[in-house]
This record gives structure tokens, sequence and C-alpha cells, in this order.
């Protein structure tokens, strides 16, 4: 909560004030947090779907300022967490994130309550499966070895597979996708089949050579023949090689170009660092031993992280009808790295309000209690966008509204308080009967400065009514803007015991 919007409060806060300081009490001194208290206590979100949930707390005792700060760790990618407790969690997050939320009382960091927000793996059906590599081949008499890899999709579903190898044969083994076979095994075709566990139908089979002659290699082909990756992120990509025809050798070198720093490929295996620059494009080479002229090539993308969330700088600003003027509003897109292009609006439709590239324009004719909401959109991503709040106000009144008090001795009782305030005022407040002024702005500055909310929220305050206090009240509101003007209100209230 910026101070713009607490002095706002100023004219509420005497409520309070009028009703919490009498002599004796104690009341004259801010009540100290001793408890925070956050609900729900912990949450869960599924893996490719995300979502938000907006956290509640309550500051112990219920006397005692309700402000918190907010926090989250750890810092990642898709997660944001709004100062109203709101925490959006974008479908990108990966499962097994375990996420932090803290609300701690403002100006006591050691009075706090966390909740665990976790993200999961959703519960995915095994629907397809791939293999590589697709073929290889052996040589009679040599024999070897060859680790088969499997994946099971869609992304999420369980990877457990059941490998098996047909025909059946003497000196040939299939442990765990790991295929042995023997120097004694004649010439033959086998086909190795992983099939998803507890899922037959799902599968993918390879075809092994075992031959004599080789063939000679006429081409290569990789699997994947594109892959992308993240900078910022960065990971690592296998890729495999098939040498045709497939009774031919399937060994083959390895290489990639242009030579840059943080990217490796050891035997098909590519690792892309982090640091590595958007924008990168790299070609893998796969070329059949001793056909230097036989390649198979797939190429590599690194591309800037997708935006994940957009903040709005300044979060809200506030125009006088009558006199209007502009703001410029900035955009910032994360994470780190995401294009920062964002296509700006505002609803609703106004006249006399313009927006372009950011600069929002308020007619001196767009009336009284106007209220804007503005909105910058990542280019190509409609899901992610940022808001910010204009409002244009009245120059010349204050209004404070709030409900009868009543109860006994001592009783707490809720009394809410729509605020209506304005940008850049400096409030003072004044009762002589109650209090004397220096009191009073001491209270506010450390009593109940951070217990409201925005601009035309309503806000409920739990407050205690004492026996000597029943009866009618009066406070006096004086308001001063930067221009010197001055204008005041009457408000009372009773008090009933």
């Amino acid at each position: 909560m910026r101070l713009r919007r607490l002095c706002f409060a100023a004219a509420a806060i005497t409520v309070a004030i009028a009703l919490t300081g009498c002599p004796g009490n104690g009341n004259d001194t801010p009540v100290t947090p001793t408890g925070v208290t956050l609900t729900p206590g912990d949450y869960t979100f599924v893996a490719g779907t995300g979502g938000e949930v907006r956290f509640a707390h309550t500051v112990a005792p219920q006397v005692a300022p309700q402000a918190v700060v907010w926090s989250v760790t750890p810092e990642t990618a898709g997660v944001t967490l709004a100062n109203d407790g709101l925490l959006t969690v974008a479908a990108t997050v990966p499962a097994t994130t375990t996420l932090t939320v803290r609300a701690a009382a403002v100006g006591h960091p050691a009075v706090y309550d966390e909740a665990t927000v976790t993200v999961t793996a959703a519960d995915v059906t095994p629907a397809t499966l791939a293999l590589y590599p697709e073929i290889y081949t052996f040589v009679v008499g040599i024999g070897g070895t060859l680790d088969f890899e499997a994946e099971v999709g869609p992304t999420g579903a369980p990877q457990a597979v059941v490998w098996s190898v047909t025909p059946e044969t003497a000196g040939v083994t299939l442990d765990d996708g790991l295929l042995t076979v023997a120097a004694s095994v004649p010439a033959t075709t086998l086909t190795v089949r992983a099939a998803a566990a507890g899922h037959p139908t799902v599968y993918d089979e390879a075809t092994v050579t075992v031959t004599a002659d080789p063939a000679t290699p006429t081409s290569v082909s990789l699997n994947p023949e594109d892959y992308t990756f993240v900078a910022g992120v960065g990971g690592a990509r296998r890729f495999y090689p098939t040498v045709y025809p497939i009774d031919a050798l399937q060994y083959v070198e390895w290489d990639f170009y242009p030579e840059t720093a943080g990217v490796t490929l050891d035997d098909g295996l590519l690792t892309v660092a982090a640091t590595v620059p958007a924008t990168t494009t790299l070609t893998i080479t796969a070329t059949a031993v001793g056909h230097d002229n036989v390649y198979g090539t797939a190429t590599v993308y690194v591309v800037p992280p997708p935006p994940a969330s957009i903040a709005i700088t300044p979060e809200d600003h506030t125009f006088l009808a009558g006199t209007g003027g502009s703001v410029q509003f900035e955009a910032g897109v994360g994470p780190a790295g995401a294009s920062q292009a964002v296509v700006w609006d505002f609803y609703p439709e106004t006249a006399g309000v313009t927006l372009v590239d950011g600069l929002l324009t308020v007619a001196g004719t767009v009336p009284a209690t106007t209220t804007l909401t503005i909105t910058a959109t990542a280019v190509g991503h409609d899901n992610v966008y940022g808001t910010a709040t204009v409002y244009v106000v009245p120059t010349a009144a204050f209004p404070i509204t709030f409900a009868a008090l009543s109860g006994m001795d001592p009783i707490t009782v809720p009394h809410p308080i729509r605020l209506v305030g304005y940008q850049n005022r400096d409030i003072a407040i004044e009762d002589p009967a109650l209090y004397e002024a220096d009191s009073i702005r001491w209270m506010i500055g450390t009593r109940l400065l951070d217990a409201f909310g925005d601009y035309g929220e309503t806000i409920t305050l739990d407050e205690r009514v004492h026996g000597n206090r029943e009866g009618a009240h009066s406070v006096t509101v004086v308001a001063t803007d930067l221009d010197g003007v001055t204008w005041s209100q009457l408000i009372t209230f009773t008090v009933v015991r």
C-alpha cells in the first residue's frame, strides 16, 4: 500500500481513534501483533493447468493492525503473488515445484505465518510411446550391446515400460532396454518392443538386423529433426541417428556448428547451458563412419522464454475532474529475457480518454467518479496481462460513511468505513475534546496507518467501544491540498451502550 493511499484513510481513522483512545485503557499505545494466521494453510496446483488462489490472513489480537507483507519463495518463473494475497501459478510451472507463501505483520517480520503450495503432476494416461533408435545393425561374429530409450506421452504420463524381443534367440537378451547380441548369433532380424506399463496397446517397436555383410550407407536421418531450448533455462536433448539401408552399420560421428560457448555434444546428447543467448541457431550433424558424404542434420533453436507475468508501473493514478492530465505507464514482462512487447488497452471506453503506447491522457471533461482499468497484454499471449487502475475524483468533497455503533462495555464491534479520497492530500484531524492534534497524527502514523485498503474499497475494522464513550460524538476532518486550499467535513456518530 502506497503512502498516497494511506493519507486518504486518515478521515476514516478518526472514527477508530475516537473510540479506542479512552484514558486509562491502554489504547494510546499501539497494539503489538502476536500472531498471523493464513487461510488456506496449504494448496496444490496441477502442472500444465496452473491457476490462482487468494490467501486470507488474520493478525492477532483483533485490535492489532491487520496489515501484512506478502512474499513467496523460491522465486519461480510463472509465479506471482499480489499484495492482496492472490497467488497465480502459470501452467508452465513444472511438477515437483514447492513454494512457500508468507504473510508477516508490518513492522514485525518475526510475526508471520506460512502456507505450502505444491505443483504436482497430473494423473495422465499413457497415449503414445516412441522408441529410440528405430533401427540398428550388428555384425555376425562381433555382436555388441545397444541401450534403447522409450518416451511415453503425453507429458506427465508415467514412464514405466515393459520390454520384449522376438523371436526368442540364443545369445540375445534384453534387460530394461539394454539389448545384448552375442558374437555367436547368426544372421537374423529381431523386433524390440516397449509397451507402456499397464497399457499393452500403447507401444513402439524397433528393428535390429544381425548380418554378416553390412550394406553400404546411403543416407542418415536424425530424430528429432529439430528441437527448441529456452534461453535462461537451457537443458539437454538426445538425438537418435538412423543409417539407411536398415542393414547398414549404424555407426556415426557427431558434430555441430557454429561452435558456441555453453553448448556440448556427446554421442548424440546435446547440452545447452542457460547462458546461451536467444536467437541462437545450431545445426547438428551425424555422419556415417567412413562415409563423409553420407550424413543427416537436425536444427536446434534457442528462443526467448515465453511471457508469464506483467507488472504495470504505476499500479494506479488519480486525476482531478475538471483538470485532467496525462501519465506514462510502463509494462515489465517477466521472466527476464522474455519479449517486452505488449498491447495497451483500457476500459470502459470513455470520451476524452486516450491511451497510446502506455501514455494515458484524461481530458478535464471526464466526469468525476470515473474509474478506468488499464491493461497491458503480452503480444501473442492473450492470457498474460497486467492491470492498473485510474480514478477521476471530484475536487471539493470528502464523504465518509459508517454504520451505527452499539454494544456492551467493553465489546468488539465492526464499523465498516467506505473510503473516498484524493491523491497528494495532506490531511490533519481536529477534535480538541478527545485528543491533541499531535497525538492523533502519531496514532495515524503508527497505530492504524496500514489498516485500510484501496480507493473505494469497503473496509471493516474491529475496535472496542467503552462505556465512558457512549453518546454522541463529532469529529471535524480538515484537509489541505498541495495548493493550500482547505476544506472540512463534520463527522458525527453515536455509541450506544
